[in-house]
């Protein structure tokens, strides 16, 4: 998967103009999650800095693939607590 030229430039000029170009996401389960069992500590830290991307780049050389799975993990999770909490099958 790379970044696309027409839709990195469009993305990273409104990012420059508007936005703080630094993505720094932290989540932590037991910050969030009552019910948490597992360690204290365990999450997942996304940093991006967009004003460092390039034309062509490579989405590994901008997140790691260690990330990515940790990523998934998380969105998987949110959905099971979202399901188990409003009983959806």
């Amino acid at each position: 998967m790379n970044l696309k030229t027409d839709d990195f430039e469009k993305q990273k000029d409104y990012l420059k103009k508007y936005v703080d170009t630094l993505l720094d996401f932290k989540f932590v389960y037991a910050d969030f999650f009552p019910e948490w069992k597992g360690s204290k500590d365990y999450g997942m830290r996304l940093y991006v800095d967009f004003k460092k991307l390039k034309d062509g780049q490579s989405l590994f050389d901008v997140i790691s693939l260690h990330q990515l799975y940790m990523l998934s993990e998380l969105c998987y999770n949110i959905s099971e607590v979202f399901r188990m909490k409003y009983k959806l099958k």
